[in-house]
């Protein structure tokens, strides 16, 4: 909105039709290179349509390789703030907290591998992973860390090696993220994940296609569901679906080594920053417990001494806690507020 000069931007409206021109295409691109983000010039006459140019961009990110750390942003004197992906291997949250968390902080996001890499066996080849890529970018400690959803895990599992390895962790926050025990042994096939998700994507609309797809779910593999979903334009069509396929496969690996993973005992506090509401519809490995009896930790109570752990409580539910902005708000506020405390316990001037 703020680059086109217009107050309402619709994923259907077209760059040009808005009236962008080639000086605000550049500047486009240079905004979306500040997010990590690889935009080209021929991209934007190709996909002009926002939702197509975001599709493409998901295309190239999902197969090249991810060899380095996102850069959200760069400036500030203090330590930086490293977050990880979520559950489904999401990082675009935190551009929206980075807006607000205090700017002497440089934050990162930490990718996962590309589709094309080989997985990870294990939570810990996992996080070995994230600190050589953290380590580029840091060489030494304290460091700070901070995770939403089940992606959260993998920030705790960073936290410990590194501590294992005689280095100082000064933060570790979760957002809203359960215990591996927390969650529910069984796991769902990519097939359902990505129904489900596409179902809380598209909201209370398209009633009639979400079900005419969803009769098809059993007959067809997940790669013909995916392009299904394009023929009832319930998906991006410009999206491939043997690439969004490995991504959903992808997705449900991490759910598996989530749950294979058990979290040793840390020596620092453990922020969790967790949602009051509980909700109903959930993407399959962003989650939360099927019981609405959700207590507070989230299941951390019992991997985390009740003295090293802090529990903020968050308005909204596992999603509108940072989808809606009012939430949100209030997130970064308890971020900073809690970022803002250093190992001595003395809290720093904003």
């Amino acid at each position: 909105c703020e680059l086109l000069g217009v107050e309402q931007v619709s994923r259907y409206d077209s760059f040009f039709a808005l009236g962008g021109h080639s000086l605000l295409a550049m500047r486009m691109i240079n905004l979306a290179a500040g997010r990590g983000l690889v935009c080209t010039l021929n991209a934007l006459f190709q996909f002009p349509v926002l939702t197509e140019l975001a599709a493409k961009i998901t295309l190239d990110l999902l197969s090249q390789p991810q060899t380095s750390v996102i850069s959200v942003r760069s400036g500030g004197a203090g330590l930086p703030v490293f977050f990880v992906p979520s559950g489904t291997g999401d990082y675009s949250y935190v551009f929206g907290l980075a807006q607000s968390i205090q700017s002497g902080y440089p934050i990162y996001a930490l990718p996962w591998p590309s589709i094309n890499e080989k997985p990870m066996a294990t939570m810990e080849e996992q996080a070995a992973r994230m600190i050589t890529l953290m380590k580029a970018v840091q060489p030494e400690g304290p460091y700070q860390l901070s995770g939403y959803s089940s992606g959260g895990i993998l920030a705790y599992a960073i936290a410990q090696q590194l501590l294992n390895a005689g280095e100082m962790v000064n933060f570790l926050g979760l957002i809203d993220t359960p215990a591996p025990h927390y969650l529910g042994e069984q796991i769902a096939q990519p097939k359902y994940q990505f129904f489900t998700e596409l179902v809380r994507q598209l909201g209370e609309g398209h009633a009639e296609e979400i079900a005419v797809l969803y009769q098809r779910i059993d007959e067809l593999s997940l790669v013909q569901f995916i392009a299904a979903a394009q023929e009832l334009a319930l998906y991006p069509s410009s999206l491939c679906p043997d690439l969004i396929a490995g991504r959903w496969e992808q997705i449900a690996h991490y759910a598996q080594i989530v749950r294979d993973y058990e979290p040793q005992v840390l020596t620092i506090t453990l922020h969790q920053f967790y949602a009051m509401e509980f909700c109903s519809l959930s993407s399959v490995m962003d989650e939360e417990p099927e019981s609405l009896n959700i207590e507070p930790s989230l299941g951390w109570a019992r991997v985390v001494p009740d003295a090293l752990l802090h529990l903020i409580a968050i308005p909204g539910n596992h999603f509108s806690l940072l989808e809606d902005n009012e939430n949100k708000v209030i997130l970064v506020k308890a971020l900073n507020m809690t970022l803002a405390i250093n190992g001595n316990g003395e809290v720093l001037p904003y």
